[in-house]
């Protein structure tokens, strides 16, 4: 691989670690989510074990294995997964240098982590809000651009809200704004932190970079207000870098894709 990819659903990101990887007679474990079972029956794998704190906690098909847990606490045993698989999860792990470390515990000597994922907190739209219901109407950041990007960097909660006052109705604004700061759907680490955690760690890494991309239409909302002047692209380094020593590779960064080796 020489560019990261957009993570832009779990089907499209299988078929990317399947031309990476032999899946063939393999014990592998995907954090976050549960891979549809047809795609392992393609791929001839040996075990699937998929690892949601959301999932239901039901009886074995064939090679798929579902479990209700969270990444920083795996309930399988030390050296006994060749491969890990995550797709879009990365960024919800709230404790992620924990969930590295047992990552790193259940995967064999050599395996492989693969994992691709955004956006990011960093990232334009990495608010991140998700299944956010207001009055009735369940908001999306894929379907409803609520906020202008980066702003969830820029601003403090009292900033934003008069913001967005000029936007949205006060209850949506104030609903929104605590979706920002206080949501626990998503951790908040900025590119440069993934990849200060993944080096952090014994790994060999393969492979490590962001993609700017959008996988879906993503028309920022032009805001009337005096506040907006400190979302212009030519100051937005400069705003976030108040709050958090970032770079452009860091606000240009959405999505994340990953390769380690254990040793």
């Amino acid at each position: 691989m020489s560019n990261a990819r957009l993570a832009e659903d779990e089907s499209k990101v299988f078929n990317n670690f399947r031309q990476i990887f032999d899946l063939r007679d393999r014990s592998i474990l995907e954090v976050g989510g549960r891979m549809p079972f047809h795609l392992l029956l393609e791929s001839r794998v040996r075990q699937w074990w998929a690892l949601d704190p959301r999932n239901q906690q039901i009886y074995p098909q064939g090679p798929l294995y579902t479990i209700r847990g969270r990444c920083e606490a795996i309930p399988l045993p030390d050296n006994s997964v060749d491969l890990v698989f995550s797709c879009n999860a990365f960024q919800h792990v709230a404790n992620l240098d924990a969930g590295l470390e047992e990552i790193a515990r259940v995967l064999k000597s050599g395996g492989y982590l693969y994992t691709n994922f955004g956006p990011v907190w960093s990232a334009p739209d990495g608010s991140h809000i998700e299944n956010l219901v207001v009055d009735g109407y369940c908001y999306n950041f894929w379907k409803q651009t609520l906020l202008p990007s980066w702003s969830h960097l820029v601003f403090n909660e009292e900033e934003l809200f008069a913001l967005l006052s000029a936007l949205h109705p006060p209850n949506l604004a104030a609903s929104i704004v605590e979706y920002v700061f206080n949501s626990d759907w998503i951790n908040r680490l900025f590119y440069c932190d993934f990849e200060s955690l993944v080096r952090r760690h014994p790994w060999d890494v393969i492979f490590f970079g962001g993609n700017k991309r959008f996988g879906y239409d993503y028309v920022p909302p032009l805001i009337d207000h005096p506040l907006a002047a400190r979302l212009q692209l030519n100051v937005i380094e400069a705003e976030v870098r108040k709050k958090k020593c970032c770079t452009k590779i860091d606000i240009h960064s959405r999505d994340i894709e990953i390769v380690l080796r254990k040793h």
